[in-house]
């Protein structure tokens, strides 16, 4: 499956009912959008969401890595956004709840770090 195409799984099959959810590309990748927020991104066939101490114990307990990049000197960096498990992204319902848990923490950011 190219890009495009898992991105399209992404938004029309996964997260059919889920209104209000937009795509934009964005360095070499995906910015999923739900009241102006980005909660997600699409990158490599994988959907990654949001985390913060709200919600990071889910990820962690499913074996979740977060989305990295090589910053300078090789560094790897990693961002708020870990990969969503296979059986949640099968899931339309679990995964309805931890986009809603996402945009809440993009929603606020400071209050998700406490």
């Amino acid at each position: 499956m190219d890009k495009t195409g898992f991105l399209e799984y992404v938004l029309s099959d996964a997260m059919h009912g889920i209104n209000g959810v937009t795509a934009r590309a964005m360095f070499g990748a995906y910015g999923l959008y739900k009241d102006g927020l980005v909660f997600g991104i699409v990158d490599d066939e994988q959907l990654y969401l949001k985390v913060g101490s709200t919600n990071i114990s889910q990820y962690r307990s499913r074996q979740s890595h977060p989305l990295t990049y090589e910053g300078k000197n090789k560094k790897e960096i990693a961002l708020p956004y870990w990969e969503v498990p296979i059986d949640v992204l099968e899931d339309r319902e679990l995964l309805a709840e931890w986009i809603e848990k996402a945009v809440q923490i993009s929603r606020n950011p400071k209050k998700a770090k406490k």
